[in-house]
Formats: C-alpha cells, structure tokens, sequence
C-alpha cells in the first residue's frame, strides 16, 4: 500500500505499478485505461463542512444553510447530485460554488471564499492525521529549543548562584567571628537594642501565666458536675431576669435609631416588614436547602467532609425539598425570594442578582438541551 496525489498514482497504475487502486472518481476519459468496478467496493460520507466559529450555522437546524455558499469539486458528479437532491428535499436554497483545481478546492473555507465546503470522512481523516503530525514535528522542535535554552539559561544560573555564594559565606564568616568576640549581654543588646527590656517583661509574664495554669487545673467532668453545672446555669438565669430594662417600644421604619445597628440589616428589616403578612418564614425553605446544598459541596471540595458524607447530606437534603416543595417553580420562587434578601443584607449587587437568578431558573425550566439548558425539565 502507497499513498501519494492522484496524479502521481494514476502514472503508476498506468505503468502497472499498481494493481488496484481506490478512492477515485469514474471519469469518462479514462475509462479505457481503467477498469472501474461493475459493484460497489467501499463506501464514505459526504459531509458539510463550515468553520466552528460561524456562529451562524446550526449543525441541527437546516434552515442555517439558506442563503450560503458551498463549495464543491466539479469533477465530483455523484457527490454533487446527491447533495442537490439533499437541498431540494430539505427545501434549502443554496449556492454552489464549483472548483475544477483541487488546490483551490481546498483552500476555499479557509480563504473565506464559501460558507461550507462539501468534503468526504476518509479525505478529512487523512487531513487531519497529516496535521496533526506535523503539528507534533513542531511541537517536538519548540520543546528541543526551549530544553536547550533552559539548559543554557540553567547553566548561567548556576554560575551566579556560585559567586553569590562565595560573597555569602565570606558574609557569614565574619559575622560569627565578631559574635564570638561579643558577651551574652553584647549580643542580646545587639540583637534587641531597646526592645530587650520589653521582651524580658514578656518573658516573666509568660512564665506566670503557666505557673498560674498549672494551678488552675479544670476538673474532670463527672456526674456530680455536670449536675453542679445544670444548678449554676438556672442560677445565671434567674439572675439575668432580674437585671433592668427599658419597656418595649415600637420602632418606625424611618426611625432614626435603627442607624445603630447598621444600615445592612435595616435593609434586612424593611425587606421583612414588607413581606411577612404575605409569606410565612417557611417560605424561605428553598432558599435554605440551596444554600446548605452549595455548602455541602464547597465542603468536599475543600476536604473537610468525605464524597460520602457529602452525598449523605445532600441526600437528606433533597428528601426535605420533596417533602415540603411541590414543583420547581416553587422551589425557584423560593430561592430567589432568599436570595434577594441575602444580597440586601450583604449589601451588593442585589438589582443584577435578582435578574441572574430569574433567568437562570427560566433556562432550567424551559431551556434547550443544545444550549445545555432545560434541566429541571428533563427531571421533573
């Protein structure tokens, strides 16, 4: 088996270098130099191809096409007919655009001369293993040059790292003989010039502060004191009852004191206040199972809990949504009614979330499986 252009292996099948030979077009003029088969012996695809950033053309929508310019090889009759007969059934209105040289052929999608470009399968396999080796072959050379230039670049490093280090180790030698000249008391001074007297303070407090530990003991916990703990919290309680406070006032919503606890949960309180006689807090729910469904799986992801765990919780978790949601939108409505009132709270980007998280629950709903969308759709 040899491969070569058509030109090349024709000369050699007519001097009997060959004994068959395939992929070629039955032409008229060689007909008596040739013995074309009276059956098929093999078979390809015709395909429509077009560049992957033409936007313009849907692989699944043959409405795309209208209006656009295919180029074609003259010589390939067969191919032509049957894409012909494909437009006229699928009622697309083409332009064909026909090339008698094969190397202009080829370069017509890529010279922006046509739209698509009617190829076969097993030309554009050999096509693209032809490139992909020889985008290997450069691959290989750049990796060559930048290994050598590394090597280069590594052997210069080297050379400055030895100098400095000479200087470094001259540096280090007198340090330590002018040290070893010096008394403990030079050298701590030297060290620590006016802080040192800060530091022994610290060191003298730490010093009590473990002895006071190892008196201060905390006892083991036993029956008995867990008991003598139950005692002292009522204690504490009775006690905190009998502290004064002012009497219970109503506050306004334009009430200047409500400045005090910052303008973020005022947001959060008005947002209430103008929901809670048409919502229950149970409302929030879906808003609630998102969020810990999120924390869940930053939680694997960050290794604090196991794949196991993870899924263990959100198994609960969707459990919970069954029971008390009934339908996505409710779930959707939920989420958003929280979410908007998370980002009034947080301060930022409350108008651009609210639209996010709409239309996001709208592509869910209602989305396209080509677009990657329609999820909930799919899983009722």
């Amino acid at each position: 088996m040899t491969e070569g252009n058509a030109s090349e292996q024709l000369s050699k099948m007519a001097n009997c270098e060959y004994d068959l030979m395939g992929g070629m077009f039955y032409r008229e003029e060689f007909k008596d130099l040739y013995n074309y088969p009276s059956y098929i012996m093999g078979s390809n695809y015709s395909l429509l191809i077009y560049h992957q950033e033409d936007t313009d053309i849907k692989g699944y929508d043959y409405n795309t096409l209208n209006g656009k310019r295919i180029g074609v090889l003259k010589r390939a009759v067969q191919k032509i007919e049957r894409l012909q007969e494909f437009l006229t059934f699928n009622n697309i209105s083409c332009e064909l655009v026909y090339y008698e040289d094969t190397t202009e052929y080829g370069n017509c999608l890529e010279s922006g001369k046509v739209d698509l470009m009617l190829r076969a399968d097993v030309y554009m396999q050999e096509e693209a293993a032809a490139k992909k080796t020889a985008m290997e072959g450069v691959a290989e050379k750049q990796k060559a040059e930048e290994q050598s230039a590394g090597q280069e670049a590594a052997n210069q490093q080297r050379q400055v790292e030895a100098a400095n280090q000479e200087q470094i180790q001259a540096e280090i030698a007198r340090q330590v003989a002018d040290c070893a000249a010096m008394g403990v008391e030079d050298m701590m001074n030297q060290l620590f010039g006016e802080d040192m007297g800060i530091i022994s303070a610290a060191m003298e407090t730490l010093a009590m502060e473990e002895d006071e530990d190892d008196e201060e003991e905390e006892p083991e916990l036993t029956l008995a004191l867990e008991q003598e703990l139950y005692r002292v919290l009522e204690e504490k309680l009775a006690w905190l009852d009998t502290l004064p406070e002012p009497e219970s006032v109503p506050y306004a919503k334009n009430d200047p004191r409500w400045s005090r606890f910052g303008k973020s949960i005022c947001r959060g309180w008005r947002f209430v206040q103008h929901f809670k006689s048409r919502y229950r807090p149970e409302f929030l729910l879906g808003w609630d199972i998102g969020r810990a469904a999120m924390l869940a799986r930053w939680g694997r992801y960050l290794g604090w809990i196991t794949e196991g765990e993870a899924v263990g919780i959100l198994w609960e978790l969707s459990q919970k949504a069954v029971q008390e949601l009934h339908s996505w939108r409710e779930f959707a409505r939920s989420y958003i009614f929280g979410g908007l009132m998370w980002k009034l709270i947080c301060g930022d980007g409350a108008a651009s979330y609210l639209g996010y998280l709409a239309d996001a629950a709208t592509d869910l709903l209602t989305g396209s499986a080509e677009e990657d969308e329609g999820q909930w759709r799919k899983c009722p």
